[in-house]
């Protein structure tokens, strides 16, 4: 099973932004997991982020310079709106100007010039420090303001920009900027944006146009895809187009070298009260995101809305990789009368719907706020999660499929099943790689339930095969159980009538035994490609490994030995030889084995045999319920044959069992128990004196380490109730827990605690 804190920490770096792509849940399921996630997702919690206005922008930014150490908000889509402009507080207040007199309108208008000059102090270093914050890892950035300062940082994965108002690019033909819009001295400007390839930017007039499109030439290599909206002119044929050439075509005009004019249409029926929406071409076919075709034929500006054909020769000589270009144009008798404030509203929400449709963020993560602290302040946060891939931010499809095998898909299954819930309702490729891991851990309490699941596998279309991980086995619905408490109404039978009942309760036992063998097989086979820990708590029917379990870890079983190592088929005490061709390919990651013994089961000299199967990996064994207290001696010295010599100065007594060599062991436990009220069923050696005072004994390991003995002393149990233990102990090694592996009887007591001492009729009526 693959521990938390063991995952490189870049790995969670590629994981934690794939949890923000369902509205917040599963990345909420990964930090709930341990602390070790919620400290790496914290930046993550950011992912996307809404300001609406300058108030907020400066609140998140002391939030963050609040946090503890170097924190660093990880925001991948980021939507800025200057709602809090002094402009509009002003604005709906100049209808009482006319009531005042010359001398308050002139204090007046000073109070507004100087509110909307510290405004714009106060913007241009906010909006830097927010920059700053996402440089790294920004993919998608839409500004709804018209006085935000130039991007002069480096966005290195900046894939699309939005604004509104003047360009938010330095323009590299203007040699008359601000002062504090000078270029930094360094690497070329072209650096700055090398990924860009989407542009949409609405002006306020129509002479922002032309320096917004010259400034493209900082991303002139990628850029792809440019939209102007809210384009209005005295001559919408003209201007626009003209604009255009000027950028995209320096020097071209809108007829040919060789003078074939292409007129352009004046009919005044084309100034409509609306919106035209111009397509212009390029070389090639290609088709936008939307689904128009624009392209086409290299000369064509067509008029989608209303089929003006007007034509031109825009040879793309700056910005050789832009394929489609989408103009909104507001026609002449509108553009007179519309000022850049009463368009802005309308646009303020073109750019926040646009917003939500890249980062696809269809719900919030909390209604009140994605916050680092409980603070009042952390309200304006508008967090948004991605719920389908786009280019915009990294494809889950497009990461490698081991990663979601590997890593993200088994470590969804620790928690219960809720984030692996979450994944699953992610999405259809989600929903598709996560079908197999919803069996990640099965546990079977009767046969009729295993052999149910796997007709149910058998019935799954294609190659399903599930991933299971944790297997636990115990089958309750044994004949003996059902047939155990009527021999009180056998006594009252004839002869010939107990006859045909023993011949009945032998034949199910027969086909019981038959079926538990063919559903083990096919269960095992299933399970073998992933299967980390296996716990087959049945006495009934004796059963064997067939095939390679190459990633098991931890193994427990009851009754007899089901190892490779023994003919189950001819009963436990068979005399097979003791090692087997290819037994290093059958379980070669194989480390702990878990024994329990029981009154029905003899001991002989087969129980330690199929140990050599794993005998250079196992570094942990326990054999449990040995009902003999000389016999954990033998026990011990078999598993570690220096432990009569360390332990009592003398060599080891002849042994029911041969010495092994465990090279890699590293700790061992015999849990014996007292009073052998089921009866001696082997002869043990004579103990030595003293033997009662052995407790731990420490024994040298391989690699120069030191091994241990633990002999704990319990009273014997019945087998029902070893089979609710080990089931508890399986869910507690997959949380990561000790199971079984105790060290003293103290805590060996504690393991029963919440094991119910039922009386001997547990599983049946009490008889009269």
């Amino acid at each position: 099973m693959v521990d938390v804190t063991d995952v490189p920490t870049d790995l969670w770096h590629i994981i934690l932004p794939l949890a923000c792509t369902d509205g917040g849940f599963t990345g909420t399921s990964f930090a709930h997991t341990c602390k070790t996630l919620y400290a790496l997702a914290l930046p993550y919690r950011f992912y996307s982020l809404a300001l609406s206005s300058l108030a907020h922008l400066e609140s998140f930014l002391d939030l963050v310079h609040r946090q503890p150490g170097d924190f660093r908000p990880y925001i991948a889509h980021l939507y800025i709106s200057h709602s809090d402009h002094p402009c509009r507080r002003f604005q709906q207040s100049w209808s009482s100007m006319a009531q005042m007199t010359g001398a308050l309108r002139g204090q007046y208008r000073r109070m507004a010039e100087g509110a909307k000059t510290d405004w714009n102090a106060r913007l241009r270093v906010a909006f830097e420090a927010i920059l700053n914050l996402a440089a790294p890892n920004l993919r998608t950035l839409s500004v709804a303001g018209n006085c935000a300062p130039v991007i002069l940082y480096t966005l290195p994965k900046l894939e699309e920009l939005a604004w509104m108002g003047p360009t938010l690019l330095p323009d590299l033909c203007d040699q008359h900027q601000p002062a504090h819009l000078a270029m930094p001295t360094g690497p070329p400007v072209s650096s700055t944006l090398p990924v860009l390839k989407r542009v949409h930017f609405i002006p306020g007039t129509s002479s922002e146009i032309s320096p917004a499109l010259r400034s493209l030439r900082v991303a002139a290599n990628t850029l792809t895809h440019l939209r102007i909206s809210n384009v209005h002119d005295n001559t919408v044929g003209a201007g626009v187009p003209l604009a255009l050439a000027e950028a995209l075509a320096p020097g071209a005009c809108l007829c040919d070298d060789d003078g074939d004019d292409e007129e352009c249409d004046d009919d005044p029926d084309n100034h409509y009260a609306g919106e035209a929406i111009y397509a212009v071409g390029f070389d090639g076919d290609s088709t936008d995101d939307t689904g128009d075709n624009a392209g086409g034929d290299s000369d064509n500006i067509e008029d989608v809305g209303h089929g003006a054909q007007q034509t031109a020769s825009f040879r793309s000589a700056t910005l050789p990789n832009l394929t489609h270009v989408i103009v909104r144009c507001t026609p002449s008798e509108l553009g007179r009368h519309i000022v850049f404030a009463d368009v802005e509203p309308r646009y303020l929400e073109l750019l926040a719907q646009e917003f939500e449709r890249r980062g696809q963020g269809t719900r919030r993560i909390t209604s009140r706020a994605a916050r680092l602290k409980k603070r009042d302040d952390c309200r304006f946060i508008t967090a948004y999660g991605l719920t389908s891939d786009d280019y915009s931010h990294p494809s889950t499809a497009a990461k490698p499929a081991s990663i979601h095998a590997r890593i993200i898909l088994p470590l969804a299954c620790t928690d219960g099943g809720s984030t692996g819930e979450s994944l699953v309702l992610t999405s259809t490729f989600f929903y598709t790689e996560a079908s197999p891991f919803r069996f990640y851990s099965l546990a079977f309490d009767t046969l009729a339930r295993s052999e149910s699941f796997l007709a149910f596998v058998r019935r799954q279309p294609g190659d399903f095969r599930p991933q299971i991980t944790h297997l636990y086995i115990s089958h309750s619905d044994y004949p003996d159980d059902r047939f155990r408490w009527s021999w009180r109404t056998v006594v009252k039978m004839t002869e010939a009538g107990r006859a045909r009942y023993r011949r009945t309760i032998q034949e199910e036992k027969v086909d019981w035994a038959n079926r538990f063998r063919s559903a083990f097989d096919a269960l095992i086979y299933l399970a073998a490609p992933n299967l980390c820990t296996l716990c087959v708590a049945e006495h009934c029917a004796p059963v064997v490994i067939r095939c390679s379990l190459p990633k098991l870890e931890e193994l427990t079983w009851t009754g007899f030995t089901f190892l490779p190592g023994a003919d189950v088929h001819s009963g436990p005490t068979s005399e097979s030889p003791a090692r087997v061709d290819g037994r290093s390919n059958t379980l070669p990651t194989l480390k702990r084995i878990h024994i329990v013994l029981g009154k029905t089961r003899p001991i002989s000299s087969a129980l330690l045999r199929p140990l050599h199967v794993a005998a250079d990996t196992l570094t942990h064994v326990r054999i449990s319920n040995v009902d003999i207290t000389a016999m954990r001696m033998d026990l011990a010295g078999a598993l570690v044959p220096s432990f009569y010599t360390d332990v009592f100065g003398q060599s080891p007594p002849a042994s029911l069992f041969p010495p092994l060599a465990l090279p890699a062991l590293r700790e061992v436990t015999i849990q014996n128990t007292s009073g052998g009220e089921f009866g001696v069923t082997a002869v043990a050696s004579q103990p030595p004196t003293g033997v009662a005072t052995v407790r731990t004994h420490n024994f040298g390991a391989r690699d120069g380490g030191t091994g241990r003995i633990y002999l704990i002393e319990d009273r014997q149990r019945l087998d029902s109730h070893w089979r609710d233990r080990l089931k508890e102990e399986w869910l507690d090694r997959m949380d990561g827990g000790r199971g079984c592996w105790v060290q003293s009887a103290a805590e060996e007591g504690t393991r029963w605690k919440n094991i119910q001492s039922l009386p001997v009729w547990r599983r049946g009526p009490r008889p009269p």
